[in-house]
């Protein structure tokens, strides 16, 4: 301890460099030492006054503060610790848990009834907690029958002397509740709303000979159900035609009837209730039928013949005598809705009914009648009325209109139309629009009414490209040699472009060639039955010739001067007897002397009488022989000087 210039040093145990513990002297220093004893921990060589401050709960630099000037954050287990790192599992930044080994216990939870735990750790448990859910509804029950009555009463746990209903009509008595037994007591046993109402149990069937089929003659029988208990009387009533003879209030009756009844027929309810003295039972019936033969046959029944599915009905016949029930058989998609087993029904008709036969039959306990039958169809549409439109004529035409006035049970209208040819429209109606292709020949356009039963029988009209023969031609049937411009006209025919005339043998057509008026020019020569035709075309064909036959040529039609100033031929004709039989006679009064003709043709425009007659100057009257003609309509023509006049004649 002398020596001079020795050091002093520190045990450094941890080979920080850093010396702790008491000091000592040494001329040199020693291994393990160092010559200061700042060291907070000579344990660990990471603990020294030059070491960094980590995040480790220790006091690395020695500086007695612990993770000092380091970045916090709170963590907290049931104790309670502030580090500066994350710790894991089991740590949250969050505190408030009132119980920490229940995780469904905690500040974010809903409070619920579960024996006053608080869930929500809020310090309020249960009913105590203005959060609560899962609360029940109980009514005090007084009289502990398990009914209830009075206001709500809401908590978690139901209260001592409670109930969850609330039905009871009287809390302060047990024996008064809803499904209680009513007794005859002047109150509401069983809270229905009514008082001492009937406790008369359900009677049995009626016992006794409900039905028979006897001999005219006075009879008696007994009916009867079984005791019930406390019903003290029982009510009977009979059907007309039996006497209740004893036992009313009884559960047993002797009723009668006489010859007279049985003779008559009689049926009808016998009907009995039972009654406890606060009020009774429900009525037991049972249905009567005495009779000594079988009904007659009924009349026949009425009702509709004709019907649709979908569609309802009532079938009835008169009463028969003797009748105790009627029996309806109906045909298949029939269906009786009411009244089987009386004179009336009321029926509903199905998808399946096609139609068929309604049967009705009258019986009793002594048989059945013979049935009355009634025959009933579909209530299909009629054919509609004829097809009005044109019906020739019709090559490449458009928007031609054709119609029918229907038929009453028809609700739409399915028209056809040939092919090729357009339906423009009106289909479903009673009117519609065709348009025709230039090639069109021939075809038909029918149509149908439709209605809930189906489709309807068929109307159809025949169409056709072509135009239709021309009506009769008219013009002058006697001629004189070499006459011009005799004119011959023919009406306007439908769907027509052109008229193609073909004048008589010797004779010319002067003009109006392709048209319905043509002028001839007659040759010299005199001749009988020369004839006249005329085709109707368009661009898909022509009609039959119109012929106009029987035409006379001959000077005795030539003019003949005027014998009077005159300028008339001939007036104030008549034709009688008209009809006429074997003979007819014209009368006139002609202006002139002269040769006339009094033709007689067919309404086809043929000749069938010719007759030539010299007229004088005044009355004259001829009679024609008209016993070959078959009957008929005729033109009856009177010609002269080249004037005409017509009537029309009837032969019988």
């Amino acid at each position: 301890p002398s020596v001079i210039g020795q050091g002093t040093y520190y045990t450094d145990a941890d080979g920080d460099t850093y010396g702790a513990g008491t000091s000592f002297l040494a001329c040199v220093q020693p291994s393990g030492s160092s010559v200061n004893n700042t060291d907070c921990d000579d344990a660990s060589a990471s603990v020294n006054p030059g070491a960094s401050e980590t995040c480790n709960g220790v006091d690395d630099d020695c500086n007695t503060l612990v993770d000092d000037g380091l970045s916090f954050t709170t963590y907290y287990t049931d104790a309670g610790s502030s580090l500066c790192n994350n710790p894991g599992a089991g740590y949250s930044t969050t505190a408030g848990d009132c119980d920490d080994t229940n995780a469904a216990i905690n500040p974010a939870a809903t409070e619920v009834c579960d024996s006053n735990v608080d869930n929500d750790c809020d310090a309020l448990a249960d009913d105590l907690d203005p959060s609560i859910t899962g609360q029940s509804t109980y009514y005090s029950d007084l009289d502990g029958d398990t009914y209830g009555a009075g206001s709500p009463i809401v908590t978690c746990n139901q209260p001592a002397g409670s109930s969850i209903i609330s039905t009871d009509c009287d809390d302060t008595n047990a024996g008064i509740y809803p499904g209680a037994t009513e007794t005859c007591n002047g109150l509401d046993d069983d809270c229905d709303g009514s008082v001492d109402e009937s406790t008369a149990l359900p009677l049995g069937s009626i016992s006794g000979p409900a039905s028979s089929c006897t001999v005219v003659a006075n009879g008696s029988a007994t009916f009867s159900v079984a005791s019930v208990p406390g019903i003290t009387s029982y009510l009977w009533t009979v059907p007309t035609g039996m006497t209740l003879v004893s036992g009313q209030n009884t559960n047993s009756i002797l009723v009668s009837w006489t010859a007279t009844a049985i003779n008559n027929g009689f049926s009808g309810m016998m009907t009995v209730t039972g009654s406890d003295g606060c009020g009774s039972s429900s009525p037991v019936q049972v249905s009567i039928d005495y009779n000594y033969t079988a009904p007659v046959r009924p009349p026949s029944p009425s009702g509709p013949t004709r019907l649709c599915p979908g569609e309802t009905a009532t079938y009835s016949v008169t009463p028969v005598n003797r009748a105790s029930y009627y029996v309806w058989n109906l045909p298949t998609g029939m269906t009786v809705t009411s009244g089987q087993g009386t004179n009336i029904i009321q029926v509903s008709v199905g998808a399946t009914y096609t139609g068929g036969t309604i049967e009705i039959i009258a019986a009793n306990a002594c048989g059945q009648s013979p049935g009355r039958s009634k025959s009933v169809s579909l209530n299909l549409p009629a054919a509609p009325a004829s097809i009005t439109g044109q019906a020739t004529g019709l090559c490449g035409a458009v928007n031609v209109n054709y119609s029918t006035s229907g038929v009453f049970t028809a609700t739409s209208y399915t028209w056809t139309v040939p092919a090729g040819v357009t339906l423009v429209s009106g289909q479903g109606t009673t009117s519609i629009t065709v348009s025709y292709p230039s090639s069109f020949t021939t075809g038909s356009i029918s149509v149908q009414g439709v209605n809930a039963c189906g489709t309807g029988s068929i109307r159809s009209l025949s169409v056709q490209g072509t135009p239709f023969i021309a009506s009769p031609i008219s013009g002058s049937m006697t001629v004189c040699p070499s006459a011009s411009n005799v004119q011959y006209d023919i009406q306007t025919v439908a769907g027509a472009t052109n008229y193609n005339w073909t004048a008589p043998n010797g004779a010319s057509i002067a003009s109006g060639q392709g048209t319905k008026t043509v002028k001839i020019n007659y040759g010299p020569n005199s001749g009988t039955n020369y004839n006249i035709s005329v085709l109707s075309s368009n661009a898909c064909g022509s009609s039959n010739n119109k012929v106009l036959g029987g035409i006379a040529v001959n000077s005795i039609y030539c003019p003949a001067p005027r014998l009077t100033s005159d300028p008339s031929t001939f007036t104030s004709i008549e034709v009688y007897p008209n009809p006429a039989g074997d003979q007819v006679n014209v009368s006139f009064t002609s202006g002139s002397i002269g040769q006339s003709v009094i033709t007689i043709s067919d309404l086809s425009g043929r000749n069938v009488l010719l007759q030539a007659i010299e007229c004088m100057e005044g009355p004259n009257t001829i009679r024609l022989n008209t016993e070959l003609l078959t009957a008929g309509l005729y033109n009856l023509i009177l010609e002269s000087n080249g004037l005409r006049t017509q009537r029309m004649v009837m032969v019988e």
